[in-house]
């Protein structure tokens, strides 16, 4: 080949990468508003919930292994302990559990931890409560005004589900 085909050849092959890459630079923009935009609702979310961003750093430094040999409960309570109030949901515990190590052979995990927290939280005795769906610590409940009793029934702490 001669070496201005060649070189003809070379920039049409530069030409076509650089509109490619012209291309994806304007997707990784676009993908990039769209990443900052779910920010914004994420941040809009965890005021609304009453989550704060240290919740999700605290969550993250838990060392892999923390709670390898506890059972459910324990796990439960040792990371929400770890991350402290406000109440978590169960798939947060179970993420929050997992990162530390805990681990099941069930298939869906979600049934073994809520039903953990389920049965601790009935007992006259737990160390966990509800309120609405979400679990805490009995400890961060000690403030708060209890319902009232009914001999032979635990009401859920602050209403119900």
């Amino acid at each position: 080949m001669s070496s201005t085909i060649q070189e003809e050849q070379l920039r049409a092959t530069y030409s076509a990468v650089q509109t490619d890459r012209d291309r994806i630079d304007r997707e990784i923009e676009k993908l990039a508003a769209e990443r900052d935009e779910l920010n914004r609702i994420s941040s809009y979310l965890d005021k609304r919930l009453g989550k704060s961003p240290e919740v999700v750093v605290a969550k993250e430094q838990e060392p892999a292994g923390t709670w390898a040999s506890l059972t459910t409960a324990d796990a439960c309570e040792a990371y929400l302990r770890s991350v402290g109030p406000p109440e978590r949901d169960t798939n947060e515990i179970i993420e929050g559990i997992q990162n530390g190590g805990w681990t099941t052979y069930a298939e869906k995990p979600y049934t073994t931890v809520f039903g953990t927290l389920n049965r601790e939280w009935k007992k006259p005795d737990s160390r966990f409560f509800k309120l609405h769906g979400r679990w805490g610590l009995e400890e961060w409940a000690a403030d708060e005004p209890q319902p009232a009793e009914i001999p032979g029934i635990r009401l859920q702490t602050f209403g119900g589900d």
